[in-house]
């Protein structure tokens, strides 16, 4: 299976800036409520909030964005609302990327770009080209791909747009893929997981745990992928992201294939085709039917898997998908070979080996290289120019300190004169100030005294936190001990309801972490132990006499300590 090829690059313009992390029901909930007013179609605030319900479903639901974006669209031009009217366009771009027809996403991804152009809608141009360059990406067309993808990459790192930056490594990642460089893919995955995990985009990070997965699978550790992927699984299940959750069952039906667990191999596949056909996403529909058409043809089941290869192959062909004709190809040449059906095998190989070839072209690899590095070209000139501008800061800075610095002279200067005059009156006052201080002397005395009493009272306080410090210590190990009691005394009961089903092999799982508790409790009540033994050495009296002494344990204190 390949990586989603997308990383919703819509949530990174700022009139739908957060639509993936809005909650669909409040912005409902809003919208009912703007449309009270009077003529609210013509509303920006009503029109950005329809656009953010757009965007949400664009992704997951794209039929039912497609429902609402013409009226919306009409409406903002109607109002003359240009952003709102690029933001749609943008968003219907989406709608049809998500249902395979890629040349209809890009001819509305192109008028949104050509909009933003048109009235300077600059913060939208990053995102817009990141689109386009997604949907060359889908047709194969990895030269423009990349000049696209590298331009946004550029535009967005210039702003420090770290949303953008995340979608254009990962897509720039998911090239590499495809062409076998899974080293260079994987080092943009983990650059797009760890920005992800600073924004706090968690659909960023279970994509980016996806797209890790399947990587390692290539690379054939499929024990590290389904680590990857059940990350991203739990994450999508738990936030509920239904685009991503497809994908993610794609890629662990896949997984558990290369592991030759075909019934769960199967199971996942059958649920990602029918997420994917509710939510009308062919490329997802597509990837899931061909890995049924794989297990089946693994199990022997010849006809099962030449009607689901038939199928993926006509829903790639629908949508000019490069990697998807090919993968359907090799699979359905795979499955004639197996019935011994030779012409067919041949013919089919072919038309793989036609599409495979045009993915690893020369010039795209020449010319990702040329756009990389433009690309850090580009970032030591951004740097160079920080420089110059913090040397021009230095000077200016220098010439003000100079000119400060005389004004002060002169100050110090004028000052002096004042100063003398001031000098006799200041001996008489001394004079008055001798005997004050004699009173001084007593009340530092007094202060003294006070002084010692108070710092009495920080001991006594520093005493008082230091057993609560103790205290807490102690707490750590005994809520340990606390916990994984109470959690075996509910698996105690679980083993007898599952000893009473006679699921005796879930009775081993529960009784092995049951055992694995009872290790833990006592690993905590040693570590409680080894505590109150450490404050009753610290309160013992040194006496200054040399006495024998344990060497292993002062050895392991010595360890622990450090």
């Amino acid at each position: 299976m390949k990586p989603i090829l997308k990383i919703f690059i819509c949530i990174m313009l700022p009139a739908f800036g957060l639509a993936q992390q809005d909650n669909l029901y409040q912005l409902k909930v809003k919208l009912k409520t703007l449309e009270i007013k009077k003529d609210y179609r013509s509303d920006k605030d009503y029109l950005n909030t329809l656009n953010k319900i757009a965007f949400i479903y664009a992704d997951s639901y794209p039929d039912s964005a497609l429902h609402i974006l013409p009226a919306l669209a009409e409406d903002c031009r109607l109002s003359g609302y240009s952003i709102g009217e690029t933001d749609a366009f943008n968003a219907y771009g989406d709608a049809y990327e998500a249902r395979g027809d890629y040349e209809k996403a890009l001819e509305y991804y192109e008028k949104a770009y050509d909009l933003a152009q048109k009235i300077n809608y600059k913060k939208a141009l990053p995102g817009l080209l990141g689109n386009i360059g997604i949907i060359y990406l889908n047709q194969g067309n990895y030269p423009l791909a990349l000049q696209k993808l590298y331009a946004s990459l550029k535009a967005a790192e210039s702003v420090g747009n770290k949303q953008v930056i995340l979608s254009g490594l990962n897509n720039i990642g998911t090239i590499n893929f495809y062409q076998g460089k899974m080293d260079e893919a994987e080092i943009a995955y983990q650059k797009t997981l760890k920005i992800a995990i600073e924004i706090a985009d968690t659909a960023s990070i279970a994509l980016a745990y996806n797209n890790l997965g399947e990587v390692n699978l290539e690379q054939n550790n499929p024990a590290k992928a389904l680590r990857n992927l059940s990350t991203a699984y739990q994450l999508v299940k738990l936030k509920k992201y239904p685009g991503i959750l497809v994908a993610v069952t794609n890629s662990l039906g896949d997984t558990y294939f290369r592991l030759d667990s075909t019934q769960k191999a199967i199971d996942f596949f059958q649920d990602a085709l029918s997420l994917s056909e509710q939510q009308g996403s062919a490329r997802a529909t597509c990837k899931a039917l061909i890995g049924l058409a794989k297990v089946y043809n693994s199990k022997g089941q010849q006809k099962e898997a030449l009607g689901n290869g038939l199928k993926a192959l006509q829903k790639a062909q629908d949508m000019g998908q490069t990697q998807l004709l090919r993968d359907a190809y090799e699979v359905v040449a795979n499955i004639y070979e197996d019935m011994g059906d030779g012409t067919n095998a041949i013919k089919y190989f072919r038309k793989f080996k036609t599409y495979s070839d045009s993915l690893q072209s020369l010039e795209s690899e020449r010319i990702a290289a040329n756009y990389k590095a433009e690309n850090e070209f580009s970032k030591k000139e951004l740097e160079f120019d920080r420089k110059t501008l913090q040397q021009r800061w230095l000077i200016f800075s220098a010439f003000a300190a100079l000119l400060t610095l005389l004004v002060i002279v002169w100050i110090i200067n004028r000052n002096k004169k004042r100063l003398s005059l001031t000098y006799k009156d200041l001996q008489q006052k001394n004079l008055i100030i001798e005997g004050q201080k004699k009173k001084a002397e007593e009340t530092l005395t007094k202060l003294k005294a006070a002084q010692t009493q108070l710092v009495q009272s920080e001991k006594m306080a520093s005493l008082g936190e230091l057993t609560a410090g103790i205290a807490h210590e102690i707490q750590n190990p005994l809520n340990f001990v606390n916990n994984f009691s109470e959690v075996n005394t509910e698996l105690i009961d679980e083993a007898g309801l599952e000893i009473d089903k006679g699921n005796m092999n879930e009775v081993k799982a529960i009784l092995n972490n049951i055992k694995e508790n009872e290790e833990k409790i006592n690993h905590h009540g040693k570590r409680a132990d080894a505590i109150v033994k450490g404050m009753l050495q610290h309160s013992r009296k040194s006496e200054g006499v040399k006495e024998l002494t344990d060497i292993n344990a002062l050895c392991d204190e010595c360890l622990r300590l450090s």
